[in-house]
């Protein structure tokens, strides 16, 4: 026996990608216009105009927006701790050029003046060298990190036991008071 198949002829050839709706709903498309799915729920049957499908990010692509949103919140926390007059002449030399470009510069200028204690948002930054000393890693527009090391007064762990020192010293980082009654009920409750 012969099995007959029944061809839709269409004015337009098929697309290469479903349409909006079929995209959203995650459903097999016919990819005509209207599709059989738009046309049985009776919707609007929208392609994209282009016909191909968008690339992802490339991961230099991420960091870079990751670093300048770092840089960004960096700068807002600095705002925030400064006087009045430092507030107003901090605004006025901010500029907004090409977010894509060397920024290593900016970087050291937004990391020196941040106050101790804070700068949570832009931890993934910073790094401990051998030594016991902050380092801040800037963007350099996908080169190697521009690096800036802290002063000696303001990095260096206080005195003590190693571990401990390191411990009190991530938690100022972050803005953790170890005589805060919250965290010790917490680290009680954490370690029990």
């Amino acid at each position: 026996m012969y099995t007959s198949t029944i061809v839709e002829l269409s004015s337009e050839p098929a697309r290469k990608i479903s349409c909006k709706r079929c995209q959203y709903r995650k459903l097999r498309c016919s990819r005509t216009e209207p599709c059989r799915n738009c046309e049985s729920a009776q919707q609007a049957c929208e392609y994209r105009e282009v016909d191909r499908k968008r690339r992802p990010a490339t991961h230099e692509y991420v960091a870079s927006l990751e670093n300048r949103v770092a840089r960004l919140e960096s700068f807002i926390a600095t705002l925030q701790g400064s006087s009045a007059a430092e507030r107003d002449a901090m605004l006025r030399t901010v500029t907004f050029g090409d977010h894509l470009g060397s920024t290593g510069s900016r970087d050291a200028e937004v990391a020196g003046k941040r106050p101790s204690g804070t700068g949570r948002e832009s931890s993934a930054n910073l790094q401990i060298d051998l030594e016991g000393s902050l380092i801040y890693h800037g963007a350099n527009g996908g080169g190697p990190p521009t690096t800036v090391a802290f002063s000696e007064k303001s990095a260096q762990f206080p005195r003590g036991s190693e571990s401990d020192s390191k411990f009190e010293h991530v938690a100022e980082h972050f803005g953790i008071s170890l005589q805060d009654e919250l965290v010790t009920d917490a680290l009680m409750q954490f370690f029990k």
